[in-house]
């Protein structure tokens, strides 16, 4: 009998558990952890300002607005003003690479940049032209003969 009723109250009591779920981490401000949204509707601005240089170090102080800002694997993205300055608006949270770009420049990246969505992230850079070389003369010496050719 002892048996029956002990079994019995195991059979209530596990009967009477509940599983609850829990879900786990969401990434920020409650994103799925991806580049989209997180249902919400909730989204930000990125913003910031892109000084340029030429080869020398030399600051630009016209024609800034050729600087290309891109939120990579999205379609957002925005180009620099005649000032440098540069806005990305409705941007959804997540995790983002930025890549800036200018013609005849380097590549810029920062890379897993996380992003809350609800608010303005600020982003100031620097960006310099390639170093350009023109080759004028020179000369090539056989050191076996011992004669020089110049190169012109």
């Amino acid at each position: 009998m002892k048996k029956i009723i002990l079994s019995a109250l195991c059979l209530i009591t596990l009967a009477s558990c509940k599983k609850e779920a829990v879900e786990g981490p969401q990434g920020p401000a409650g994103t799925n952890g991806t580049n989209g949204t997180n249902g919400t509707g909730t989204t930000g601005t990125i913003t910031g300002k892109i000084k340029q240089f030429d080869q020398y170090g030399t600051p630009y102080t016209t024609g800034l607005n050729t600087t290309t800002i891109s939120v990579e694997s999205t379609t957002n993205s925005a180009t620099t003003d005649a000032v440098g300055n540069f806005t990305i608006a409705n941007l959804p949270p997540g995790i983002y690479d930025l890549a800036i770009s200018k013609p005849n420049c380097g590549l810029r990246k920062y890379q897993q940049i996380t992003f809350p969505g609800n608010g303005t992230l600020y982003i100031d850079d620097d960006i310099s032209d390639k170093a350009t070389f023109t080759f004028v003369n020179g000369y090539v010496k056989d050191t076996t003969i011992g004669s020089v050719t110049s190169i012109k």
